[in-house]
């Protein structure tokens, strides 16, 4: 069956060592700290692609916040 999106599972992310090394990496640790000014929290760890099947947009691959 397609689907509009493909998800990974946040638990197998996280697991990741290649995601770890992300998570913890203090240089992008500082350009969130500088953009926003303030210490960033991580909260979400997600990962997912959108591929197009129907001509029409498709709300169902929108991007939601939680």
């Amino acid at each position: 069956m397609l689907v509009p999106t493909y998800q990974f599972d946040e638990l197998e992310l996280i697991n990741n060592p290649d995601i770890q090394n992300l998570l913890t990496d203090i240089s992008i640790l500082g350009k969130a700290q500088s953009y926003l000014e303030c210490n960033p929290i991580q909260d979400l760890v997600a990962m997912w692609w959108s591929k197009t099947f129907e001509k029409q947009a498709n709300s169902a691959v929108l991007q939601k916040s939680s």
